[in-house]
């Protein structure tokens, strides 16, 4: 998986996209780790992931209308090992 570097003003925009704080706060928008950067799942630029603070992973896809749709998985991702994701 490709990693590139995120920053908040990156995270911030998603927020905003996503729907604002509480859908944030809820997708885990507001723990991500900066540190990971953004995984880039397939090349079309649709589909990216970033990871929380304790390592569960938020894919983030971009629909074709425009939207964002955010989801964070239930358990910590098993790709990430000792705080940095596979590259």
């Amino acid at each position: 998986m490709k990693i590139e570097p995120v920053t908040q003003e990156m995270i911030n925009s998603l927020i905003i996209a996503s729907g604002g704080p509480v859908p944030a706060m809820i997708s885990g928008l507001a723990e991500v780790d900066l540190e990971r950067g953004r995984g880039v799942l397939n090349d079309n630029g649709r589909e990216h992931c970033l990871w929380t603070k304790d390592g569960h992973r938020i894919t983030v896809t971009v629909a074709t209308d425009g939207g964002v749709i955010v989801a964070k998985s239930k358990e910590p991702d098993e790709e990430v090992d000792h705080g940095h994701a596979e590259s």
